[in-house]
C-alpha cells in the first residue's frame, strides 16, 4: 500500500483488481521466504535432525518421569500443575485432569506441611527449601525449563 501511496485498504483492493499482475507479485513477495527455507535441503534436514534430537530427549524424560517412584509435582511460577509423576497420588489426590490447576487447591495427606507457601517462598527467595518430617523428605526447589518452574518432590528417607 506504501509503495503505490493507497491511504487504506479499500483503495489497494481496487488497486489489485485493477492490476492483476500486482497479485502475483505480492503472491511471490509472501511467499519467497518460506520456500527458499523448504527448498535449502542442509537447513532443512539439520532442522529436522534437531527436532528429533529434541523428540528422543523429551520421551527419554517422560518415560523416566513414569516410572520412577518419587513422587514429584512441577509448578509454574504461578503455582498451577504444570505435570506430575504417578507416585504423587500417594500424598496429593491429582490426575492429569488437573494441570494448570492451582496446587492449593488440592489437600495433602501431610501433617503440618503447606507446599503452597513454601513453593511460594522458594520463589521469593529463588533457592531451594527442604522439610524433614516422619520419614520424608520434602524437597521444594526452583529449577528453569525455558520458562520458570518449581518442582516439589517428596522422597522417603
Amino acid at each position: 500500500m506504501l509503495v503505490h501511496q493507497l491511504a487504506n485498504l479499500a483503495e489497494y483492493v481496487k488497486f489489485l483488481l485493477s492490476y492483476p499482475s500486482e497479485i502475483d507479485l505480492l503472491f511471490k513477495e509472501l511467499l519467497i521466504g518460506l520456500t527458499h527455507f523448504f527448498r535449502d535441503s542442509e537447513v532443512f534436514h539439520g532442522l529436522k535432525s534437531h527436532l528429533e534430537e529434541l523428540s528422543n530427549a523429551h520421551d527419554d524424560m517422560h518415560n523416566l518421569l513414569d516410572r520412577t517412584d518419587i513422587a514429584t509435582i512441577f509448578l509454574e511460577v504461578d503455582l498451577g500443575i504444570r505435570r506430575s509423576t504417578p507416585s504423587i497420588t500417594r500424598i496429593v489426590p491429582i490426575t492429569m485432569a488437573d494441570v494448570g490447576r492451582p496446587i492449593a487447591d488440592f489437600a495433602t495427606n501431610l501433617l503440618n506441611v503447606d507446599i503452597t507457601s513454601q513453593a511460594a517462598e522458594v520463589l521469593v527467595t529463588l533457592s531451594g527449601r527442604e522439610s524433614r518430617f516422619a520419614k520424608r523428605l520434602l524437597t521444594v526447589a526452583r529449577v528453569n525449563f525455558g520458562e520458570k518452574s518449581l518442582i516439589c518432590r517428596l522422597c522417603w528417607i
